[in-house]
């Protein structure tokens, strides 16, 4: 798996990327971080600008800013940045809003690097995008395609969340192994 994403940033012409993200999986002090992480990591060390943001969040962020009209405002940070990473991608499906904000996003970041983080096949988002199959709107297409012809798909497989990798009870047992 981490010689494919190695292969497959080199083919993104991301070779700096890759060459970072294949020195941490070398380096034993890397071993805790999840895969987005270590791929933010590893743009951070090349000078790239980087957002994180949990879906709910992103969604609340535009939410506040249609409210006080600095929604453009904000579509233009989200533009500028090289690296944006939507962790918890399509966790709940979408209001009508929220669909044509997030198409909003997607276009804005048409020419720019952005990672989904998310526990569904992309097959899945379509229904999560657009839940009302009588609406005949074309936001779920207008998106995907927006997505789709322009990415690469990184599957990572596993069955251990991130919070049972570093929540109290993995400290605890890492406590328990090296007090043995």
């Amino acid at each position: 798996m981490n010689q494919q994403t190695i292969d497959m940033l080199t083919e993104m012409k991301m070779t700096a990327m890759a060459a970072e993200f294949a020195n941490q999986i070398q380096d034993a002090s890397f071993n805790l971080l999840g895969f987005e992480e270590r791929l933010s990591n590893a743009a951070c060390r090349r000078m790239k600008t980087v957002r994180y943001i949990r879906m709910p969040e992103l969604l609340d962020e535009l939410n506040i800013a249609r409210s006080n009209s600095s929604l453009k405002k904000l579509m233009k940070a989200y533009k500028k940045v090289e690296l944006l990473i939507l962790d918890e991608w399509l966790i709940r499906p979408l209001t009508s809003q929220e669909s044509y904000d997030l198409l909003e996003i997607v276009e804005a970041r048409s020419s720019r690097s952005t990672i989904f983080c998310t526990q569904y096949q992309p097959e899945g988002w379509y229904t999560r995008i657009d839940p009302d199959p009588e609406s005949q709107s074309p936001i779920s297409e207008a998106i995907m395609d927006r997505i789709i012809h322009n990415s690469y798909k990184i599957m990572v497989e596993g069955r251990v969340s991130m919070r049972e990798r570093k929540g109290i009870r993995a400290a605890s047992r890492k406590n328990d192994k090296t007090d043995a």
